[in-house]
């Protein structure tokens, strides 16, 4: 619930009328209003992620675990290292699950800024639909944002890229790359690595316990990513353990 409240007041500072969003992108206000909703309300961001490569089809499957998708072959890991931490933390059954308040609350309040079929409406049953969609958001505020912050390096002069380019033109426009120079510094702050002991979080030696074994599996992704990377065309870091962040800066 944290991570769509962030998004969403991040939303209302990057997406009101005239904002720097607006004003960078080639788009009408309707039209950069009707994109967002399609993306945000309905997009994939929703689909539990172990899921999203599976609706691609058989070819996209295959070329997932053949190892020549580096997003989905390292996010699935990554995803399914959330998994088993929040495995060690929700109640145990789907009736501790569908007779929790507080999680029941959570999952009402969820639904509210969504409009996608992968998030079932009503009293939440499953606990291994919880599971999935508490993985699928700690996967996407961390490497998630790595990825999508690494659009930086293609947009960093105005001859790389851009929001919006004019017709015939070689380069971006200056109004589109300062725009987006600044909207990419706003995100830049650092902010906790993934990999922090946070020794003052835990109040017991059970919960430091689940959260070493946690940092224990970051860092043996880690290892296995830096080996993968070795045999890659181009290196993969956007799950990458070593470099992820907790969250983003807005």
């Amino acid at each position: 619930m944290r991570t769509a409240l962030i998004n969403n007041k991040a939303g209302t500072a990057l997406l009101p009328k005239q904002s720097i969003l607006h004003h960078i992108t080639g788009l009408t206000w309707d039209g950069l209003v009707d994109l967002t909703a399609k993306t945000y309300k309905k997009g994939d961001q929703w689909k539990c992620f172990k899921r999203v490569a599976e609706s691609r089809g058989s070819k996209i499957q295959e070329l997932v675990e053949s190892g020549k998708l580096p997003y989905h072959q390292d996010g699935l890991e990554l995803y399914k290292i959330f998994y088993s931490l929040w495995e060690s933390v929700v109640p145990a059954t789907d009736a501790d699950v569908s007779n929790d308040p507080a999680i029941q609350d959570w999952w009402n309040r969820l639904k509210q800024y969504t409009e996608s079929p992968d998030l079932p409406g009503g009293k939440l049953f499953s606990r291994e639909t919880l599971l999935d969609t508490l993985a699928t958001f700690c996967l996407h505020v961390t490497g998630g944002h790595q990825h999508v912050g690494s659009i930086a390096e293609h947009i960093e002069t105005p001859l790389h890229g851009g929001f919006r380019m004019p017709h015939n033109a070689v380069q971006v426009d200056k109004q589109s790359y300062l725009g987006g120079s600044l909207l990419l510094a706003m995100t830049s702050l650092p902010v906790p690595s993934l990999q922090s002991k946070f020794a003052h979080y835990w109040k017991d030696e059970e919960e430091a316990a689940i959260w070493q074994k946690f940092q224990d599996d970051l860092i043996g992704l880690s290892e296995r990513i830096d080996d993968r990377n070795q045999s890659r065309q181009y290196a993969f870091q956007s799950f990458n353990p070593a470099i992820v962040e907790c969250s983003v800066s807005v």
